[in-house]
């Protein structure tokens, strides 16, 4: 036997259908995963986040045009994911320094480990320039790079 609804109720799940938000429940979890978990499951998820960096920095960079030089790659990748990154020029060297922050890599919903953020950096800071020296300086990471 087929039940069929009516009217009224079909009218009551439409009104409460409108109240739900889409939210992102995985960024949720592995927020609390990296503030409230084993520091082991913690060192997982930020070698997980580096290797994901890495492997988008490469794609990232396949699409560049050959001649381009490291430090254009990345002020365009931080650009793109507004991410903060200023350059400082120091004699023979190159400084990035990156704020350890999300910007549009993980989602809509602004749930973000700043930890997440700067392993994900680094990896793609690497893929697009193997040579970088990155050090993490409280919520600033700061990328060392010859000039090109």
């Amino acid at each position: 036997m087929v039940k069929r609804g009516s009217f009224a109720r079909d009218w009551h799940l439409i009104k409460l259908s409108r109240s739900w938000h889409p939210h992102d429940v995985a960024g949720k979890i592995l927020s609390r995963l990296t503030t409230d978990g084993p520091p082991d499951v913690v060192e997982a998820v930020n070698k997980i986040a580096y290797t994901l960096g890495f492997e988008d920095g490469k794609e990232f960079l396949s699409r560049m045009p050959g001649a381009i030089d490291a430090v254009s790659v990345l002020e365009s990748f931080f650009l793109l994911t507004g991410i903060s990154c200023e350059l400082e020029t120091e004699e023979q060297q190159l400084h990035l320094y990156i704020k350890k922050e999300c910007g549009s890599l993980f989602g809509e919903e602004g749930v973000c480990d700043a930890s997440v953020a700067a392993a994900f950096i680094s990896g793609f800071v690497h893929a697009v320039s193997r040579s970088a020296h990155i050090s993490d300086r409280d919520d600033v990471l700061v990328v060392d790079l010859a000039p090109a």
